[in-house]
């Protein structure tokens, strides 16, 4: 007798469709905390079509559930609004259930050790969060919803990020990704990098550089996200902290290197992307 084949077991870990493509979103989330509100008002507000979900608080288009454990389903994605104190637990939970990508848009202290001992991939800490437009999905911090373009925006700076998003809004240009990396400690610019070097969605990368973990591995994305699309990078206060300049001497150098062009202002980087944003994509013979 022939015995039925077994199939194969999906390999629990990170998945980076998890991140830049989820199907559901679940919001684990204190009241007491501001961003939480912001964060479960934007998810509703952002048309998504996949399932949203929230645990700790109750939010008009999200489906309440009690703790992680009575989920429906597995999210691709996680969106950590907690105290320090419960962030770990969090994570180890989502985890057990096959949730293994994270955003947090708050202090993380230890995010690091946090995602080696629970196999989760996290951005942050202090994330402006992720919104992905053309999906219909504002995980993020923003005070409005970007309508879909080309443009993709990687940032540090939630002020930075909340200044282009207005003066995108006001030229009535769009965006394909807007990532917060937040302080990097968690996922950083190289994996972001990338995904929209593959991403026929993306256009023109923006950059908001203040701390880079693995500069070779930044570099090593950048430059192949170079060869296919713009990639324009502002990196304000390189001298303040670094006095002699340089290191920041040899960042720039590094950038040129890779195709990425560095600029010292944000009304440069404006100038920059209002441009690339209107250019037609080249035509492949």
């Amino acid at each position: 007798m022939k015995l039925p084949l077994a199939l194969p077991r999906r390999t629990p870990g990170f998945r980076e469709t998890a991140l830049f493509r989820p199907r559901s979103v679940a919001l684990l989330a204190d009241p007491a905390l501001p961003e939480s509100a912001v964060l479960a008002r934007n998810l509703a507000a952002g048309g998504f079509k996949g399932r949203l979900f929230a645990i700790g608080l109750a939010a008009p288009g999200l489906e309440a559930v009690a703790d992680v454990a009575a989920l429906p389903e597995a999210p691709d994605l996680a969106v950590l609004c907690l105290p320090p104190a419960a962030q770990e637990p969090a994570m180890a939970a989502l985890a057990a259930r096959g949730c293994f990508a994270a955003i947090l848009p708050v202090a993380a202290p230890g995010l690091a050790g946090m995602c080696e001992r629970t196999g989760m991939r996290a951005l942050g800490a202090h994330s402006f969060g992720l919104c992905l437009p053309a999906l219909g999905l504002n995980a993020s911090l923003s005070h409005l919803m970007p309508k879909p373009g080309r443009l993709a925006l990687l940032c540090q700076s939630g002020a930075v990020a909340r200044a282009i998003i207005d003066w995108a809004a006001g030229e009535e240009l769009g965006f394909s990704h807007i990532l917060g990396i937040g302080t990097n400690h968690g996922l950083g610019f190289a994996l972001a990098l990338d995904w929209l070097a593959r991403d026929p969605a993306a256009g023109a990368v923006l950059l908001d550089l203040r701390r880079i973990k693995n500069r070779r591995m930044f570099i090593s994305a950048a430059r192949a996200t170079a060869r296919t699309r713009p990639v324009v990078a502002l990196r304000p206060g390189g001298r303040q902290i670094d006095a002699s300049g340089i290191a920041d001497a040899v960042m720039e150098a590094a950038l040129r290197r890779a195709g990425v062009l560095r600029v010292n202002g944000l009304e440069d980087l404006l100038a920059a992307a209002e441009t690339l944003a209107r250019l037609r994509p080249a035509l492949r013979a």
